[in-house]
């Protein structure tokens, strides 16, 4: 391979399914020093399309093999650095995985990462252009995100979780995922978290879970029990208050958790239900509509923030493929894509296919 730079015209993106590997795929890869990131799920191969010539395709099985090479193979990188094509839109982990694997290549082997150096820089370059200039307004719509936006949650705030165990005993996946989203964001973790369940036994179990979970790093802060009958109590104590029990599953505990929150005084913080009754699917239960609960957060709440974000995320994603096409129109032509370029960039029209 030539050790001049590596064009984008002369670019091959390799993406497959990782469990899909056979033989010795990987060593292929290895001997020919290319640049690549990896995770249990998913690799992505990338280099001079040279070297592909020779790629192993029948060493990965099951249909996941994607080759693109050229500008659709710099479309490929850029999509996956933006998460565009991430299992949930919008994540980039992906990104810090190509950033890593990159840096350590750097390290390791300057000699083959050297012809790589100003593709990288120009994806890494457009990647931040796109990202502040046309995706800053996309959120994540997971509804524990969008509960926990909408709850108005502050950078340490105190928080009550009254959570829920699955069939099997152990902490439910939606109370698993509040306790993260309110802990892990640096701008908006929460100073502690306290937990509590209306059936004495299962708030042991959960307060264990709640205690395992801290212990892995997946809650990064201070979890304590607290006892559900001190309710009324807690509600004048904790900024935020979640509740992962499915409505009408414990209905002593609702019309308790109702009254409590009508009759407490603190009037600062905020009360956000996550399930709906089962089998209402997302649906505010009567009980909890007809109490008209001052700052509370229902489930219908949650599913039209989650459609809302949907929708401006579409929106997002056309921009940025416009953006990519700038860009990548742009490298092409030896020209800098900047935020005056996009802004003054027309896409072409769209063939006229009548």
């Amino acid at each position: 391979m030539s050790v001049h730079s590596v064009k984008i015209h002369q670019l091959a993106v390799a993406d497959f399914r990782s469990d899909n590997m056979r033989g010795d795929v990987r060593f292929w890869r290895e001997r020919n020093r290319l640049p690549y990131a990896e995770s249990c799920a998913r690799q992505i191969w990338y280099g001079h399309a040279d070297a592909f010539d020779a790629f192993p395709r029948d060493q990965i099985a099951g249909g996941s093999l994607s080759l693109d090479y050229g500008a659709e193979g710099y479309r490929k990188l850029l999509r996956l650095n933006l998460g565009l094509l991430s299992h949930k839109a919008g994540e980039t982990n992906i990104t810090g995985q190509l950033r890593k694997a990159w840096e350590q290549m750097r390290d390791t082997d300057p000699e083959a990462s050297k012809p790589y150096e100003t593709l990288v820089q120009h994806l890494t370059s457009d990647t931040r252009l796109i990202r502040h200039k046309v995706l800053s307004d996309w959120k994540m719509k997971d509804s524990e995100l969008c509960a926990r936006d909408l709850s108005d949650m502050q950078k340490g705030d105190s928080v009550l979780i009254i959570g829920h165990c699955n069939t099997s005993g152990n902490v439910s996946s939606t109370t698993d995922n509040i306790a993260r989203k309110v802990s892990s964001n640096p701008n908006r973790a929460a100073s502690e978290i306290a937990i509590m369940h209306p059936d004495p036994a299962i708030a042991e179990n959960l307060f264990k879970g709640m205690q395992m979970l801290c212990k892995e790093g997946r809650v990064p802060c201070p979890i304590t029990s607290a006892d559900f009958v001190d309710v009324p109590l807690a509600f004048e104590l904790y900024d935020r208050v979640y509740i992962t029990l499915p409505m009408e599953s414990y209905p002593e505990a609702d019309s308790f958790i109702i009254r409590s929150w009508q009759e407490r005084v603190e009037r600062g913080n905020s009360l956000t239900h996550l399930r709906a009754k089962p089998e209402q699917g997302a649906v505010t239960s009567k009980e909890w509509t007809d109490a008209t609960l001052d700052s509370f957060v229902s489930p219908d709440d949650i599913r039209a923030e989650m459609i809302r974000r949907g929708r401006n995320n579409d929106s997002l994603k056309k921009r940025a493929e416009i953006a990519i096409n700038h860009c990548i129109e742009s490298r092409l032509n030896g020209i800098q894509p900047s935020a005056k370029t996009l802004d003054g960039y027309t896409p072409p029209p769209a063939p006229n296919c009548g």
